[in-house]
């Protein structure tokens, strides 16, 4: 952790001035350090830890291929040392750490006749396994996260690797262990267990302290982990435990420790501990995110027993949650959700899931399958409403809910049931799984087109109208009339209803016209002429009905004045000559 994060070793001076080494410094110092690399857990190291539990898990999980090989998940020792060749540390320095246990770890059992005597710190919880993984947030905006699981050991070095011992081998050729419930720098104090404890060997002394025991001490506890926020503890005295005003850590309670990865931070309370008031807020939030989540593991005898998700809870900095952690109980407790922290106004948040058993081991996000049915054209394109149902697969602790966005993260539904896109166009459709233990899948997008349906309006560019798959509708391809000037739109339907009422001129009031040189006939020929032109100009003039109705009334007008006309005319050539 220190070789690729940092560590920072100083104090600030009057809270202003930080004196010592920051952690970008240590970092970069720790790079030609050939001690800090023999640090690292060597090839001999994964013999006891080789993942086949959370109790003996692999040093480094890498879900977010962070030197980009390809290689995700648990990395064994070959794996772990390319990932840190193809992030440029210093593997001079690191072959040297290599060497040093290569000839070291062989002989480790090989006493020589002398008698070995091993004090091994237990109890403690301790950095097992760093986890890079991913806090994924609408849209597809991925954060970065670490994550820690915890392991019996002595706060410093795991277990196993501080006795090479284990229940299934034994490299430490040892005479006897001890086993002190001690941290790894307490291990050396003039008064503390492990101290009386080489001083009755030395002595020949067999009263041992009563502390000191024959069989590891198992971990058990609560180990907490919030998201991008300031996580307190406080006892019964006030005591604290977690980030001071310096931006330091205290742990001021006994039988409870605290640390960072990143923009995580954890707490771990031993289950002796007294009980715990936890206060978490989000004065400077690092992501860019507005919620929060909560994890909360219970150690028993070593393993994880169970885990507790507290999920997206909507936080800013103004609010704060608070719940009391009594580490003996069975239940999981409930938050309280202050939306003010200066109002007494609150709710109460339940677990979100708590998963148990074998599931707990299940690090894997889950994923979607997405099923996409409607009628297409010939050209594959859909053109309807489509229906889209998704599927969520998960192998472990089992599906927690399925989201989906439909306006690039915009807004985030829940998956119920299959739902309806009618829109034409192009729709992109965002899914994502989230499991019962937070394991959230990197959200998957498909997208999906709709052509137009067909129009039921002329269009203003004076093109015929197409259907779905383009071709002219029927009432265009049918008709051989000329195309008229269209400049408003108006429902060819509306057209029809017009034209099949046939309003057409009262006969009466042509046939009041006097019947010269036979214009009654005439007038009919007109009449019926009229009529056609006015059904077919209907038919292909896009005017409001009541501009056709005041356009059918004029041209009845006109054909009655042109009759009239016609009759004076006869009348006024009859008295002069003319020839037929």
């Amino acid at each position: 952790k220190t070789l690729m994060y940092g560590t920072a070793l100083q104090k600030n001076v009057f809270g202003i001035f930080p004196i010592g080494i920051p952690t970008s410094e240590v970092k970069d110092v720790s790079q030609n350090n050939p001690s800090l690399f023999q640090l690292l857990p060597s090839n001999q190291y994964f013999t006891f830890y080789n993942n086949s539990n959370l109790e003996q898990p692999y040093s480094f999980r890498d879900d977010r291929d962070i030197d980009n090989n390809k290689v995700t998940g648990d990395l064994n020792y070959d794996q772990t040392k390319s990932l840190l060749s193809n992030l440029n540390y210093n593997m001079p320095v690191f072959g040297l750490g290599e060497q040093f246990h290569n000839s070291l770890d062989s002989k480790s059992s090989q006493t020589n006749g002398a008698k070995i005597y091993e004090i091994v710190g237990t109890a403690q919880p301790t950095l097992g396994q760093i986890h890079e993984t991913w806090w994924i947030t609408w849209p597809v905006n991925l954060i970065s996260k670490t994550d820690e699981i915890y392991i019996n050991g002595d706060d410093t070095v795991p277990l196993y690797s501080a006795s090479l011992k284990d229940d299934s081998q034994d490299l430490s050729g040892a005479t006897k262990i001890y086993y002190v419930e001690q941290k790894h720098s307490d291990l050396v104090s003039s008064n503390g267990t492990a101290m009386q404890t080489v001083r009755s060997l030395l002595n020949d002394d067999n009263s041992l302290p009563v502390e000191v025991k024959d069989q590891k001490i198992f971990l058990e506890g609560e180990q907490i982990s919030l998201d991008d926020g300031e996580l307190d503890l406080y006892d019964d005295q006030n005591r604290h435990c977690g980030l001071n005003g310096k931006g330091e850590i205290e742990e001021n309670i006994p039988d409870v420790t605290c640390t960072t990865s990143g923009n995580t931070k954890h707490a771990f309370v031993k289950k002796k501990a007294s009980k715990i008031k936890v206060k978490t807020t989000r004065k400077n939030p690092k992501v860019n995110s507005k919620t929060t989540n909560i994890k909360k593991r219970t150690y028993t005898q070593d393993k994880i027993s169970k885990i507790v998700i507290y999920k997206d809870i909507a936080i800013s900095d103004k609010s704060k949650i608070e719940f009391d952690l009594d580490p003996t109980a069975k239940t999981s407790p409930s938050l309280t959700f202050y939306p003010d922290s200066t109002q007494q106004t609150n709710t109460i948040i339940n677990p979100t899931s708590e998963v148990s058993g074998n599931d707990i081991l299940d690090q894997t996000p889950p994923t979607t399958s997405i099923q996409i049915t409607g009628a297409k054209n010939s050209s594959g394109i859909y053109s309807g409403p489509v229906t889209v149902t998704s599927t969520g697969n998960d192998s472990g602790a089992g599906i927690l809910r399925i989201e989906y966005s439909l306006d690039n993260g915009h807004t985030v539904q829940t998956y119920t049931e299959p739902f309806t896109i009618s829109a034409s166009g192009q729709t992109t459709i965002q899914v994502k799984a989230i499991d019962k233990l937070g394991n959230e899948e990197i959200p998957q997008s498909v997208t999906v087109e709709i052509i137009a349906p067909p129009s039921s309006t002329a269009n203003t560019s004076g093109d015929p109208a197409r259907s779905a798959d383009g071709s002219l509708n029927d009432s265009q391809e049918d008709s051989d009339s000329p195309e008229v000037n269209s400049t408003t739109n108006t429902s060819i339907t509306t057209n029809s209803s017009i034209v099949s009422s046939k309003t057409k001129p009262s006969q009466d009031s042509i046939s009041s016209v006097p019947d010269v040189l036979g214009i009654n006939n005439v007038s009919n020929i007109l009449s019926e002429q009229k009529e056609s032109i006015v059904e077919k100009a209907i038919e292909k003039t896009s005017v409001n009905p009541a501009a056709q109705m005041l356009g059918g009334l004029l041209m009845v007008s006109g054909g009655i004045i042109t009759i009239v006309s016609l009759g004076l005319a006869a009348t006024f050539l009859k008295p002069f000559p003319h020839k037929m």
